[in-house]
């Protein structure tokens, strides 16, 4: 199957004082389809033609449209296909204005296999419940997968709540993030797995800085790009270790940071990590009860202090409390 994201290259032949000299002429480089590239008025979808395309509405509804564009370097077709409540932009909306629901995908004309798709959900209860919740799902496979090392799925979810706002201490948050990588037969070659989440402690009434924090991130294949190690210090209740891991391998850590305040007594700390790797079978453990913070990499620019430790693979910033 032709990529045909890729800058399409004609051989051509030319003789010069009697050599022959092949140059590679490029083609037109192709255009790919955006999203966001709408917005919606009481139901009535509108979309905005970008530069390169030249656009035509085949058909709308209350909530939905389908949209041809033609990449005018190429000739190549797309079929766009909007969906959303019905009535939905009371005043006019745009698909990052806060729509309760947005399904919004492109197919490509001619045979050439694959989508581009992404699906949003937002449920906003602040003023009721203080709750948000917020889930999005992108596909990117076959033609619309421009890089084969970029994931083809993406999901993204998050839930917070505040159920006294006036209050400062009480509030929750979960996320959860994933990203896949697949090749052309479909198998896993990459994926990207964190969830994290942040708990406070406080009784709804009090300000409070009491909390508790958790993180775990999953990574394997791809996503492991090179090889490193993590080396946790023992405690006197804890054994730590080192584990190393090389490029490919399927790596898991996990963090667990609580602080809670009482008062005269000072402050309770408690810190846990794990480092894993599945392909290895390697594992260590540390935990703290006067420290909760990570030092990456055995520098120490948070005053953060032993056990712990990070490296960037897991993300640029180490969680803390």
């Amino acid at each position: 199957m032709v990529n045909r994201a890729a800058v399409k290259m004609m051989p051509k032949l030319y003789q010069a004082g009697g050599a022959t000299l092949f140059l590679l002429v490029a083609g037109p480089t192709q255009a790919l389809p955006v999203f966001d590239n709408w917005t919606v008025a009481n139901g009535n979808v509108s979309v905005s033609c970008p530069a390169g395309f030249t656009c035509e509405t085949l058909t709308t509804g209350d909530g939905f449209a389908q949209v041809q564009w033609v990449e005018t370097a190429t000739g190549d077709t797309f079929i766009q296909t909007i969906i959303t409540d019905q009535g939905a932009g009371a005043g006019g909306g745009t698909p990052s204005s806060g729509l309760g629901y947005s399904d919004e995908s492109f197919i490509m004309l001619g045979g050439s296999n694959g989508i581009s798709s992404r699906q949003h959900y937002l449920q906003d209860d602040t003023a009721t419940t203080g709750t948000i919740f917020e889930n999005t799902t992108a596909l990117n496979t076959g033609w619309a997968q421009t890089n084969p090392t970029s994931p083809d799925m993406d999901v993204t979810q998050t839930l917070t709540v505040d159920a006294t706002p006036a209050v400062t201490g009480d509030e929750f948050t979960n996320a959860f993030e994933m990203h896949l990588i697949h090749d052309a037969g479909g198998t896993t070659t990459g994926s990207s797995i964190t969830i994290s989440q942040d708990s406070g402690l406080g009784n709804g009434v009090d300000t409070s800085t009491d909390a508790q924090k958790f993180q775990l991130v999953h990574l394997q294949g791809s996503y492991v790009a090179t090889g490193s190690s993590i080396t946790l210090d023992p405690t006197t209740t804890a054994s730590g270790g080192t584990v190393a891991w090389g490029a490919g391998d399927d790596i898991m850590i996990r963090w667990i940071g609580q602080g809670i305040d009482l008062g005269a007594q000072g402050t309770a700390i408690f810190g846990f990590q794990g480092i894993t790797n599945n392909t290895t079978d390697e594992e260590a453990t540390t935990f703290s009860t006067t420290s909760a913070g990570i030092t990456v990499d055995g520098s120490d620019p948070q005053g953060y202090g032993t056990p712990f430790d990070w490296d960037t693979i897991f993300g640029a910033t180490p969680p803390q409390l």
